[in-house]
């Protein structure tokens, strides 16, 4: 079957089982699965759910595959397919299924990597566990620590711990994509929204990561530089450091102050 909407479909079966385990299926809980394919790891979920009672929502773009995975699994009561985007639909699909418990997992096309991470850490309630497999550029990028801080991952550790459980070679798919991927686990915190403003604060300190800290708020704070200088002294920063080197707890606690100008 040829390649469409970035699609490589996984083929490691090894992989299902480290899905399956971290993810841990729970008793009458939803599961969306993103872009089921030809449905591997769906068939996975199913034997699991068996045993569990929870329901699976796969979501397929793909009009072909879609139909396909209709007629692969007809008249299942634990699963039903919705055909549609990602992006526009799991929104929906998470507020209908308040106040139960429910995870995403999914094997995740590179173009909407960032989109899709935005869009979680949006959903409240926020999912159990989330299991994605993508690039492993970007996993390395949301799991980074100081000295390599980035924008992603101070945006995704704000909501959700992030582990990475495994890496897969371009052989464990077909078609073998041009990258290497890896299994990203996360792990949503508490159901506390993430204020808007320590999404601006974060995007001002990272826009020129190879600039000081003191520089880059300086250019989008309505203070001083003096002034920035002693909100940094009461987190025992200089202003001299460079922004991949500012651990999430310091940037959380930034953020709030940074909240009291705006």
């Amino acid at each position: 079957m040829p390649r469409r909407l970035g699609q490589h479909f996984l083929k490691n079966t090894a992989s299902l089982a480290t899905i399956l385990t971290k993810l841990d299926p729970q008793p009458q809980e939803t599961i969306i699965e993103i872009g089921p394919g030809t449905g591997i790891l769906t068939h996975a979920l199913h034997e699991r759910c068996l045993l569990q009672h929870c329901q699976i929502v796969g979501v397929e773009k793909d009009s072909r595959l879609f139909n396909s995975l209709s007629r692969t699994f007809p008249n299942q009561s634990l699963i039903r397919f919705v055909y549609g985007d990602i992006l526009t639909l799991l929104p929906q699909l998470t507020a209908e299924l308040r106040p139960h418990s429910y995870s995403v997992v999914g094997n995740i096309p590179y173009y909407i990597s960032g989109k899709l991470l935005r869009i979680l850490g949006e959903l409240f309630p926020r999912p159990r566990a989330i299991i994605l497999m993508l690039q492993k550029e970007v996993a390395l990028r949301v799991s980074a620590q100081p000295p390599s801080m980035n924008l992603l991952a101070a945006s995704v550790q704000v909501w959700a711990k992030s582990t990475i459980l495994a890496s897969l070679s371009p052989h464990d798919f077909s078609p073998p994509p041009k990258v290497n991927s890896s299994i990203l686990l996360l792990r949503p915190h508490a159901n506390n929204p993430v204020p808007q403003h320590y999404y601006d604060f974060i995007r001002i300190l990272f826009k020129q990561p190879r600039k000081t800290i003191l520089n880059n708020l300086a250019a989008g704070y309505p203070l001083s530089k003096e002034a920035i200088v002693t909100l940094l002294a009461s987190e025992h920063l200089s202003g001299r450091e460079r922004p991949q080197h500012i651990s999430l707890e310091i940037l959380i606690k930034l953020g709030k102050l940074y909240g009291l100008f705006h």
